[in-house]
């Protein structure tokens, strides 16, 4: 995780430093998600996400250009999955899942003319994520249980999409999908938990995630522009 997030950090670092002259920008953001973990459904082979999460943390950023923008997070997400019981109130388990992921993303403001007025309160995001596993829990029927060394991978890689409305410059909504790209689960043992644990994203994270952040500071767009009128001096006959 140390490496990954090393090589994350000179990425950053070596995009922004032709920008180095721009100025950076902070912030904070909360959330709650629906989350999955492919292949773990005991009754049938799909995803339902009935697991509940949330997610914290703080990021900075940087302009690219008038419409694009990097940004860096560092997030606390708890994520996992979940069956509910039976009608029997049997076959319940929870699998929670808590990371630290160190974030790189794109975003793209989108600026178009909509009923002849411009449009610039949404964003697109793209980008990836280096999660690490601070702890778990384990729940069947009510009762929690410690999982073999090795069941579960300590780092998941995962990318991301997004949509984000800007409410104001400093205030945003943002909805995310991220799917891992590496498993959360060894599948040599979760093969022979879940009797579903067949396709080719078995052992993925699955994250729907609705977050609210707040950015500190003006990014700019707020300045009035340079008075370049110059004053012509007048003869005044004399």
């Amino acid at each position: 995780m140390k490496a990954v997030s090393i090589i994350i950090l000179t990425l950053f670092v070596t995009v922004i430093h032709p920008v180095s002259a721009q100025k950076f920008r902070v912030g904070l953001t909360a959330g709650i998600a629906k989350t999955d973990v492919d292949g773990t459904d005991t009754r049938d082979d799909d995803n339902d996400f009935y697991k509940s999460g949330f997610t914290c943390g703080g990021f900075v950023n940087t302009k690219l250009s008038q419409y694009n923008v990097i940004q860096m997070e560092i997030n606390y997400m708890r994520a996992g999955t979940m069956q509910p019981p039976d009608s029997n109130n049997n076959g319940y388990f929870k699998l929670e899942l808590n990371y630290i992921n160190v974030c790189f993303l794109w975003r793209h403001n989108f600026h178009f003319t909509f009923f002849k007025k411009n449009r610039d309160k949404f964003d697109f995001q793209l980008g990836a994520s280096a999660d690490r596993l601070v702890n778990y829990v384990d729940n069947v029927n009510g009762t929690d249980l410690t999982l073999p060394n090795g069941y579960l991978n300590s780092t998941v890689v995962s990318i991301f999409a997004g949509l984000a409305y800007n409410f104001t410059p400093n205030i945003a909504l943002t909805y995310r999908y991220c799917n891992s790209l590496t498993s959360a689960l060894s599948h040599s043992q979760a093969v022979i938990t879940y009797p579903y644990y067949s396709s080719f994203l078995a052992g993925d994270n699955i994250e729907m995630i609705l977050t609210l952040s707040i950015t500190f500071g003006s990014d700019g767009s707020d300045k009035a522009p340079a008075d370049n009128t110059s004053t012509t001096p007048t003869d005044s006959g004399q």
